[in-house]
């Protein structure tokens, strides 16, 4: 259900983006006073900006999390936590949360101290190097803690298990990532065509 509503929604947000330049071009002829994407400026903006926007800097927390997100559900952890486990599921389960928890502390210890290098200029939490880099930290947690879970319980092959589990969030939202990037790049336009002039 959630998979098909994405597709028609990726449909009509690419005749959005298809029709916008086209509207613009009919709007200016009009005589509107509006940014024309089908100019020689248009298209300079267009080739510029495309790609920046089309990945939007909230990417690179919203990649992560959907990989994390995969690798929980890929790895059967999440399975595990809601139905009658056996003695095997049981100690992967406390194996793998161990793992969370020791793999959690290079990403949670260095912020104890008020002198940490991780923290800014003047001594804060945000923004520092330290918040830049929690979301990656906590996937490599998420990561090795479901790797873990996944060699041990399921008995899976190493280097399948490495692809399987990095690309997992990624193949399964690939198209929710791809809606959201059209729909950022559709307002980009909006307000070049819009506002902008």
């Amino acid at each position: 259900m959630m998979n098909r509503l994405l597709q028609t929604g990726a449909f009509l947000l690419l005749l959005i983006l298809l029709a916008l330049p086209v509207l613009s071009w009919i709007l200016s002829a009009m005589g509107m006073e509006v940014g024309n994407l089908l100019t020689g400026e248009g298209m300079r903006w267009l080739c510029m900006y495309a790609v920046a926007y089309m990945v939007p800097p909230y990417f690179q927390v919203l990649v992560p999390l959907l990989m994390a997100i995969g690798c929980i559900q890929e790895s059967g952890l999440l399975r595990s936590l809601r139905r009658q486990r056996t003695v095997n599921d049981r100690f992967g389960l406390a194996v793998s949360l161990v793992v969370f928890a020791v793999a959690l502390l290079p990403v949670v210890l260095p912020v104890v101290t008020p002198k940490s290098s991780l923290r800014s200029v003047t001594g804060d939490l945000l923004p520092s190097p330290w918040w830049s880099g929690l979301p990656f930290g906590i996937l490599a947690s998420i990561f090795l803690s479901t790797f873990v879970y996944s060699v041990y319980v399921r008995r899976e092959r190493l280097a399948f298990v490495v692809s399987n589990l990095l690309t997992a969030g990624i193949r399964r939202y690939s198209l929710l990532l791809l809606c959201i990037s059209m729909f950022h790049f559709i307002l980009e336009m909006v307000h070049y065509i819009f506002i902008a002039p």
